[in-house]
């Protein structure tokens, strides 16, 4: 709301106000080893509000949950989502040094894989026995957008192999008419279904 608000007029306030809200986040992913951290109490210090652990708090870094209906463990950590105020100070500044965090997230992070049944995974969670939710996809949440940010080379690598990717550079140029044919089987095969189904509306 504050960059609508300082797009709308102009007043320097909203985006001082941005700035300052999202450099103190960015010190605080520096000051906790390149993590952003999921707990930060009234006092402003990370973790004060949970026992001092930087990963505590509601889908954070150590909100694993069991779902009621399953009783399966659900893995909630929805800490990404503080990437949007990142893209904000860089939509107001230009500066690289709001995406930076988020790449070096992203290293240490997946610095922590290892080798489980033969195969390297790489972790989504953090807790009390420290690094679990692995999973054989490295971590990498909002490569695409840092990449379309940037434009840099290196976040480019990142994303690795893709088709939408690979048209953008000039080197797939029969993508879109493929693309366009899939998702036009896609509705027919959508389409079919529909009318083959037999149930009730009330039913349905």
């Amino acid at each position: 709301m504050a960059v609508n608000a300082y797009m709308l007029t102009s007043q320097n306030k909203y985006r001082d106000w941005v700035l300052e809200y999202v450099d103190a986040w960015r010190q605080r992913i520096i000051d906790n080893n390149s993590i952003v951290p999921t707990n930060i109490g009234l006092d402003g210090k990370i973790g004060s509000a949970a026992d001092g652990k930087w990963y505590g708090g509601v889908y954070g870094w150590g909100f694993t949950v069991t779902v009621p209906q399953t009783g399966e463990l659900a893995h909630r950590n929805t800490h990404q989502l503080g990437f949007v105020g990142f893209m904000n100070a860089y939509l107001l500044t230009g500066d690289d040094r709001y995406l930076q965090p988020w790449r070096d997230q992203i290293d240490a992070v997946n610095s922590n894989a290892k080798v489980i049944d033969g195969k390297k995974q790489y972790p989504r969670m953090y807790g009390d026995e420290g690094w679990y939710a692995f999973t054989p996809t490295p971590y990498g949440p909002n490569l695409a957008e840092l990449y379309y940010l940037s434009m840099q080379k290196k976040d480019r690598q990142r994303l690795g192999v893709s088709a939408w990717h690979a048209f953008l550079e000039g080197n797939d140029p029969g993508y879109p008419e493929r693309i366009l044919r899939s998702d036009l089987q896609r509705l027919r095969n959508r389409v079919q279904g529909l009318r083959k189904d037999s149930t009730t509306p009330t039913r349905r």
